[in-house]
């Protein structure tokens, strides 16, 4: 068919007419706003519908009917991984929503899906890098809109609720994951292993006149390569591109008694978002925006920090592939592994910071007076900042562990979250170094639908423990190590022995009668010394007086022939020297 004159025109015309087309966000319209879930959502299918740069996917289940998406902005149009890699390209992955309640990163990332497409100042950026945009990862808090579970926060009029649909904090999640959010994370990271990794979050707490902090991952927990590279290159030229734009940043900090004894650094577990990102060797930052300042200001300071992130991963796009790769290499030259970490108490640095006074408040109603913050009276200082923390604890390194196959969620666990492992093909007595487990403490009540253990005491023993066809034999000195080390050795804080995956081996299964037992106990005693040493040394101990028969026996029991022998035994074998 030949085209007529007036379709010919309109064809002419039709990139003008896109690109002269409303694409207003909501907060663009009303700066005290932020999307819907279904604004936000329809507004990335306009982009992916009008540009070939923006691709959207479904990465997986969520804790509610609707999949969690990806939003890819690629000079090409790609949406795989490997593609990207192929052509070079550095991969930011920008996650927002997670708590929906603070939603400055799901504005602000839509503005930036669309200017990196539309305005040519941008376009540059996207020969050196592509962005991985998850718009709103808790869809279930998302889908809960109010404004009033905020209450120390000023606007939007309306926003989610921190809370998922199992009422669990998804950044606490990343370890464990019990959600499906975070079952879904852990696979898409898998696939695209990103460069650089972005959370965006507003603050609760103290009052100050910064509008914007960052909390950048451990530099220690990070390693010498990665840590030294973001701290001395990465970070520096951040702060210096925010206080150039006028929107001065602070480090993320968290508060001592007084604002003169100091501040201190975010300790920021596997089970945090970024926590987890930094055993993958990714770029690691929590964007923080100040609660009470308006809710346009803090979107346009997440919009200048991440243009000031993209842009330095675009300069340096080639030096941070780079760093990572050779942090992860020595990495797993390593024969010993911190796996708990306290902070640096002894050398904090002077840090100048702009705070507010306090003035007491009498509130008649409530018959008190309460210390609160003064705008009107404003400080500046040098405090102490305590940004380093030093390892608590080592461990040593085995080549391999191994883990029961009965231990099912651990090994799906240990599937989506890159690991490779092989399984035994026939049943073994294994020889191996175990971990008796002793004291530790418990939450009193639940965390994150858990009884998290911490302060774990253990011996190491050297034994035979029978493992069967199947059971699950690991490498550590693979690209998942770090992640294997955090959640195998029991020690660590996020652990899955601190999360309860090994509860069972802390309860007897079989017990005894004190008087079916007493006549062994006396024979147990009389035929081994050591035994017996040990029992009148128990006998002469403080408080012996108070000791009842039925303690006298158990400690005789533990020590007996008849005690279970895997009993507070923890099932994962570490095998050192397996060549």
């Amino acid at each position: 068919m030949r085209m007529n004159y007036r379709s010919m025109l309109l064809l002419l015309m039709l990139p003008f007419l896109v690109s002269s087309q409303d694409l207003r966000t909501v907060f663009e319209k009303n700066n005290n706003q932020t999307a819907t879930f279904t604004e936000c959502m329809d507004y990335y299918r306009t982009l992916d519908h009008r540009f070939k740069s923006i691709t959207m996917i479904k990465a997986g289940r969520s804790d509610v009917s609707y999949p969690i998406e990806l939003v890819i902005v690629d000079r090409d149009g790609f949406s795989r991984a490997d593609q990207i890699r192929a052509k070079s390209r550095a991969i930011v992955w920008i996650n927002n929503g997670i708590h929906p309640g603070e939603p400055e990163g799901i504005d602000a990332s839509m503005m930036l899906a669309r200017d990196l497409v539309t305005r040519k100042e941008y376009k540059g950026l996207l020969d050196k890098v592509s962005i991985v945009i998850v718009p709103v990862y808790n869809i279930g808090g998302c889908l809960r809109r109010n404004n009033t579970s905020r209450t120390n926060q000023n606007g939007p009029e309306f926003y989610g609720f921190r809370g998922n649909n199992n009422y669990l904090d998804l950044n606490r999640d990343f370890i464990k994951q019990d959600s499906r959010n975070a079952k879904t994370f852990a696979k898409t990271w898998q696939a695209w292993q990103p460069d650089v990794f972005v959370d965006t979050h507003t603050t609760d707490g103290a009052d100050y006149p910064y509008a914007i902090s960052v909390l950048p991952g451990m530099r220690g927990k990070l390693g010498n390569i990665l840590g030294d590279y973001l701290y001395d290159k990465m970070l520096p030229q951040l702060y210096d591109g925010m206080k150039n734009a006028g929107e001065e940043m602070i480090p993320y900090v968290e508060f001592r008694d007084r604002m003169e004894d100091g501040v201190y650094a975010f300790y920021d577990k596997p089970r945090f978002s970024s926590g987890y990102a930094a055993l993958y060797h990714s770029i690691p930052f929590v964007i923080e925006t100040h609660m009470l300042k308006p809710f346009a200001r803090r979107v346009q300071a997440t919009s200048l920090l991440l243009w000031q992130i993209l842009q330095y991963t675009a300069a340096h796009q080639s030096e941070i592939k780079n760093i990572r790769t050779a942090s992860a290499a020595s990495m797993q030259k390593s024969d010993h592994y911190p796996i708990r970490w306290k902070l640096d108490a002894a050398s904090p640095k002077m840090m100048a910071f702009r705070s507010f006074g306090t003035k007491s408040i009498y509130y008649p109603v409530l018959c008190d007076s309460l210390y609160c913050y003064d705008p009107q009276s404003g400080l500046q200082q040098n405090i102490p900042y305590y940004e380093n923390y030093i390892p608590e604890l080592i461990v040593s390194l085995p080549d391999y562990y191994i883990i029961p196959q009965a231990y099912e969620d651990v090994i799906r666990s240990l599937q989506r979250n890159g690991v490779h492992f092989t399984r035994l093909s026939k049943d073994s007595l294994v020889r191996a170094s175990y971990y008796r487990l002793g004291d530790f403490k418990t939450v009193p009540t639940p965390y994150e639908n858990h009884y998290l253990h911490t302060n774990l005491q253990v011996t190491e023993e050297s034994m035979s423990y029978p493992y069967l066809k199947g059971d699950v034999l690991v490498p550590v000195r693979q690209e998942s190590m770090q992640w294997i080390i955090q959640t195998l050795e029991p020690q660590a804080e996020d652990s899955y022995f601190a999360w309860n995956f090994f509860d069972g081996v802390l309860m007897r299964k079989e017990y005894y009668s004190d008087y079916a037992f007493a006549p062994f106990a006396e024979q147990e005693i009389s035929s081994k010394p050591e035994l017996a040493k040990a029992y009148k040394s128990y006998l002469t101990s403080d408080s012996s007086s108070a000791r009842r028969m039925a303690d006298k026996l158990e400690f005789v029991y533990y020590r007996s022939r008849f005690s279970e022998p895997y009993y507070r035994l923890y099932p994962v074998a570490r095998i050192f020297n397996a060549r």
